[in-house]
Formats: structure tokens, sequence, C-alpha cells
């Protein structure tokens, strides 16, 4: 007997969209893992690809002014399995540190207007963001990034 089993199932179930591309449809509770990564660095750091997708970064001890700088497209599109143009992922930064600090895309990481992507999370806060990769030509990889949510508190 598991204790921990629910009476809950989810179901998948796969249709063509509107598109006639194959799409997932997930029906029920989910479950899933984040891969949390801790940096105390006072200055600001670029932040690889393997510690973006569907992870938390946790930014402690950063001096004023700091700005720490997401991996490149080309190297976001190359952690990707078998990436596919629209394929996205969600990524949280948490700033426990007493100080605001920036969060910047690295080359090919841009705003949703295309422009230089910049988000300022404030000292003791944190920020969801959405990652969306909208180009994955040899050489010209493109994503895409934008804030799901305004500033939150990460602690009570």
């Amino acid at each position: 007997s598991n204790e921990h089993a629910s009476s809950e199932a989810s179901t998948l179930r796969v249709y063509n969209n509107a598109a006639g591309y194959p799409a997932l449809v997930i029906q029920g509770a989910q479950t899933g893992y984040i891969l949390a990564t801790a940096s105390s660095n006072t200055a600001g750091q670029t932040i690889g690809a393997d510690k973006m997708l569907h992870a938390a970064w946790s930014a402690a001890a950063r001096n004023a002014g700091q700005t720490d700088t997401t991996d490149t497209a080309a190297n976001i599109v190359a952690q990707i399995p078998n990436c596919a143009v629209g394929d996205s992922f969600e990524f949280i930064f948490l700033n426990v540190s007493s100080n605001g600090v920036t969060l910047a895309g690295g080359t090919g990481v841009t705003n949703l207007s295309g422009g230089a992507a910049s988000f300022a999370i404030a000292a003791g806060k944190g920020r969801k963001f959405r990652f969306r990769v909208s180009s994955i030509s040899g050489g010209s990889e493109a994503v895409q990034v934008w804030a799901e949510t305004d500033d939150f508190s990460h602690s009570s």
C-alpha cells in the first residue's frame, strides 16, 4: 500500500491542433522536478543553460548593481533535447541578497519585442520567467524571455 497515493489520475491525450500538428494534453494532477542552483558570488554570474531548464536560481550575496546573465540562445537550444521552435520552459529567479539584481539575456536571448532582455528583481524577492525558442537555425538561434510574474516574496 502507498500512503502517499492519490485517487486522482492524470490522463494524457494526443490530438491534432489547429495547425494539424500533434499536441499533448495533460489532464489531472501533475508533479514535476525543478533543479535548484545556488550562487553566492558577490559579482554577477552567467547562468549556464544546464542550470536554466525548469529550474530555480538563487542569487545570494550580490553587491549593488550586479547583473546575472542567461546563457546564449545557441547554448539554450543545444540543451533542449530534440529542440523545436515553440519549445518553452520556466525559470525561477530568487534574489536572496540584500541588493537588487538584474537578469539580462545572453546573446540571442531577447524580450518579446526583439530588444535586449533585462529584468529587475528586488532584494529578497523572486520572479518567474518563461523562455520560448523562436529559431533553431544553426548560427541564428533565438530565444524570447518574458516575466510571468511580478516580484514575489520567497520567504514568509
